[in-house]
């Protein structure tokens, strides 16, 4: 496990003269938030908020090191490009006709710092200074849910695409804007049970145009090496990861909170083959809790490079705040949520215990399920005779 590198064959060879090159236009800050107020720092559910709720959410990111240079020979890190970046984006979404949800993202870096250009970075940065604050890509997202949750209110299986269209409104010299559109679709599913998820995303990054790193001189090319190692362009996106309602353990009695373990990241597309550049790749693992209070959520996670490419971090730590006005009866059993001990199961109003929001599937607790039971307030007495029948014989 390492930071991301920029690995460049030229980076500290005296031979090779200063190119005067400026930064890549590319997003490369390695975080999306998510217009969902049910999301991890990466997941999110394949389920849409109902028509008209509406959210609002504010993220706050630290990457240390996304981006740095190396010492092809020994793999030394030799300059930070960036060393500590603080940035936050601002997400809203509202729900449409109970299967879509459409929103905005948009990113700014509050600050970041690198090591001041050396004559070796200069060769492949340019001579120009890293940009302290900057202003990233607006983001037009929309979720569609093809499939929804088979079980109900139990979970099942559900599907989605979700779409993320960019406008080239961020800084290209702080590697946060692409100077160009950029289109990401993905396929979401998931399989949820009660308190458990199971959920699985990949899909397609479109790019106007090609990102380049590190292109060599003249006399490299010439000799039939590839001027230009590190190019960014199409690219294939995934994911997948685990949600865990810590409620079922009897953990979290009132069901607020939610628990994220997620690996993701991508492989080139083109012009880089799949597998071709590890510097073009990225693969990250990540923990993340949402706990809700009210019409408030709050995320925390941190995040690791498994793979070291462009702009995944050796360190990255999540926080974000989500507004989320709802009527609080998830499961419209008449039981406040704030009261309800099982807010995915409505209750069962058979007159026995209708007051905590859970459903009592045998009353008497005498092994005969209520549905079946004759008497289902008197316990069977399992004495030989008619026993099936749920009512203590004389």
């Amino acid at each position: 496990m390492r930071p991301s590198a920029i690995a460049l064959s030229s980076l500290l060879a005296a031979s090779v003269a200063p190119l005067a090159a400026a930064q890549p236009s590319a997003d490369l800050r390695g975080f999306r938030a998510s217009i969902d107020p049910g999301a991890g720092v990466y997941l999110e559910p394949a389920a849409t908020p109902d028509t008209g709720e509406w959210s609002a959410s504010l993220w706050a990111s630290y990457a240390y090191r996304p981006i740095v240079l190396r010492d092809p020979a020994s793999d030394a890190v030799r300059f930070d490009v960036i060393r500590h970046q603080f940035s936050a984006d601002f997400a809203a979404g509202v729900g449409i006709a109970r299967r879509l949800l459409v929103g905005l993202t948009l990113p700014v870096v509050l600050h970041q710092t690198g090591d001041a250009p050396m004559s070796d970075a200069t060769r492949v940065l340019g001579d120009t200074w890293l940009p302290a604050q900057a202003l990233g890509d607006l983001g037009l997202v929309g979720k569609f849910t093809l499939v929804q949750p088979t079980g109900g209110d139990l979970g099942g299986l559900a599907v989605a695409l979700h779409e993320r269209f960019t406008l080239p409104t961020g800084d290209e010299a702080s590697f946060v804007g692409e100077g160009g559109v950029t289109n990401e679709l993905r396929l979401l599913a998931e399989y949820r049970l009660i308190a458990f998820g199971a959920h699985v995303a990949a899909g397609l990054k479109l790019r106007a145009g090609e990102a380049r790193f590190g292109c060599e001189a003249t006399p490299a090319s010439a000799a039939g090496d590839d001027p230009c190692p590190t190019v960014f362009g199409h690219e294939l996106p995934f994911g997948l990861g685990l949600s865990l309602r810590p409620q079922i353990l009897g953990i979290d009695p009132e069901g607020r909170a939610t628990f994220f373990l997620e690996a993701h990241g991508h492989l080139p597309l083109s012009p880089i083959a799949p597998f071709e550049n590890q510097e073009a790749a990225a693969l990250e693992l990540g923990l993340a809790a949402r706990y809700a209070l009210g019409d408030v959520s709050f995320l925390a996670g941190v995040e690791t490079a498994l793979a070291g490419g462009v702009g995944t971090a050796p360190l990255r730590a999540v926080l974000s705040v989500a507004w989320t006005p709802r009527v609080h009866d998830a499961d419209k059993d008449g039981v406040p949520d704030d009261v309800d001990q099982c807010r995915e199961l409505p209750e069962d109003r058979d007159g026995f215990q209708d007051d905590d929001g859970c459903p009592e599937g045998d009353n008497d607790e005498d092994g005969v399920f209520d549905d079946e039971d004759r008497c289902p307030t008197q316990k069977e007495d399992e004495d030989g005779v008619a026993d099936e029948d749920g009512c203590p014989d004389p």
